[in-house]
C-alpha cells in the first residue's frame, strides 16, 4: 500500500492549525513519535495567537504561516522539505480550459509532473489549499479530482474553494532517519516562540503579541463581533483556536524541563506555563461559543468580554516576558 494512501488528518477543523495537523498525519503514517501539539510548538505560532490584519473575517484572522518554520521541523522530527512554487498559479477559468481540453500551461504541468514523479518514489506532499491546508493521498490523471486529505468536513469547502489543482504552494516531505539533538530542538523553540510571543517577529500579513486580544476588546464594543462578515459566530472560531494554541504551548513547555539548566530557568519556565495555564482557563469559558453568543446584545456580556480579554492580553505579556528571559539565558 502507499504510504500515503493511509493519510487521515485529524482535529476540529475550527480548532487545530490545519498545517501542524497534516503534518501530524504525515509523521503518524511514517510511525514517527510526534504529536500534533509538538508539532503547532514548533511552528512557533502556539506561543501567540496570530493576528493576519489582511484577513476580513475575525474567525480567520489567526491562519498563517505556519510552514514558516518547516526545515526546522524537518530537523527536529527527520525528513527533509522541498519547497514547490508553481509560478502562476491557475485561476478558475485555466481549472475550467483544462476540464475542457486536457491541457495545461507548461509551467503548470512540469510543476505536477514533478508532484507525480515525488509521489512514485514515497515522498509526502503538503499542498496549500484554502481554507485549511492537505496531504495528497493518491494521484488521478485528472488532476482536477486529485484526493487529499485535509482536516474533518473540511474536504467539500476546499474542493470547492482551492484544490490541489489551484494551489501555488506545495511541501515535497522524504522521510529521513536524521534527527537533531532534543536539547538544541527544546532551546531553539523556545527562542523563536518568546520572540512569536513578543510580537518582535512579524511574518508576512501576520503579526504576533497581544494584537489579538486587543482584536476581540475592540470588537466586544461594535455592533458586530466579526465586522468583516457582519455578525457575532465567527469570534467561536477565533476562541477555538487561542485554546488549542494555549494547550500546545503548555504542552510543549511542559515537557521541556528536564532540557532546562538551573533553578532560576526553571522558575521562569514553570511561571510561563502559569501564565498560559491561565489563559487556558479564561479562554476554556469562551468553547461553546453558539450559547455564549445568544448573550451579545447584553451590556453586561460585553464589558465581561471585554474585561476578560484585556486581562488575556496581560497575561500574554507576562508569559512572553518570562519566556524572552529564559530564552536569554539557555
Amino acid at each position: 500500500m502507499n504510504t500515503a494512501s493511509k493519510i487521515n488528518v485529524l482535529g476540529d477543523p475550527d480548532a487545530v492549525d490545519s498545517f501542524a495537523a497534516c503534518l501530524s498525519a504525515v509523521m503518524q503514517a511514517w510511525a514517527k513519535n510526534a504529536d500534533y501539539a509538538t508539532i503547532e510548538a514548533l511552528t512557533g505560532l502556539a506561543f501567540s495567537p496570530c493576528y493576519n490584519k489582511s484577513e476580513e473575517c475575525v474567525g480567520w484572522m489567526m491562519d498563517g504561516e505556519s510552514a514558516h518554520r518547516i526545515d526546522f521541523i524537518g530537523r527536529a522530527l527527520g525528513f527533509a522539505a522541498e519547497r514547490h512554487e508553481l509560478s502562476e498559479p491557475l485561476e478558475g477559468a485555466d481549472v475550467e480550459a483544462y476540464r475542457a481540453s486536457g491541457t495545461l500551461p507548461l509551467c503548470a504541468q512540469a510543476y505536477f509532473d514533478h508532484i507525480h514523479q515525488s509521489m512514485v518514489q514515497g515522498k509526502m506532499i503538503l499542498v496549500e489549499t484554502w481554507p485549511a491546508w492537505s496531504v495528497l493521498t493518491g494521484w488521478n490523471e485528472d488532476l482536477t479530482q486529485l484526493p487529499f486529505s485535509t482536516t474533518p468536513g473540511f474536504e467539500p469547502v476546499v474542493s470547492r474553494i482551492y484544490p490541489p489543482i489551484r494551489a501555488r504552494t506545495s511541501f515535497i516531505l522524504t522521510n529521513t532517519s536524521s534527527v537533531a539533538d532534543p536539547a538544541q530542538i527544546c532551546r531553539e523553540t523556545i527562542r523563536f516562540g518568546a520572540d512569536i510571543a513578543s510580537g518582535k517577529i512579524a511574518l508576512a500579513q501576520n503579526t504576533f503579541g497581544g494584537a489579538m486580544y486587543e482584536t476581540i476588546v475592540s470588537v466586544s464594543r461594535q455592533e458586530h463581533m466579526c465586522p468583516g462578515c457582519q455578525e457575532s459566530g465567527c469570534l467561536g472560531r477565533t476562541f477555538k483556536r487561542m485554546h488549542d494554541g494555549q494547550q500546545a504551548s503548555i504542552a510543549f513547555l511542559s515537557a521541556a524541563g528536564p532540557f532546562i539548566d538551573g533553578p532560576e530557568n526553571n522558575k521562569r519556565l514553570n511561571t510561563a506555563i502559569g501564565y498560559y495555564s491561565e489563559l487556558r482557563d479564561l479562554t476554556a469559558g469562551y468553547l461553546d461559543w453558539a450559547s455564549t453568543e445568544k448573550k451579545r446584545d447584553q451590556p453586561a456580556f460585553r464589558r465581561q468580554l471585554a474585561d476578560d480579554f484585556t486581562r488575556a492580553k496581560a497575561l500574554h505579556d507576562a508569559a512572553a516576558e518570562q519566556l524572552l528571559s529564559l530564552a536569554a539565558s539557555i
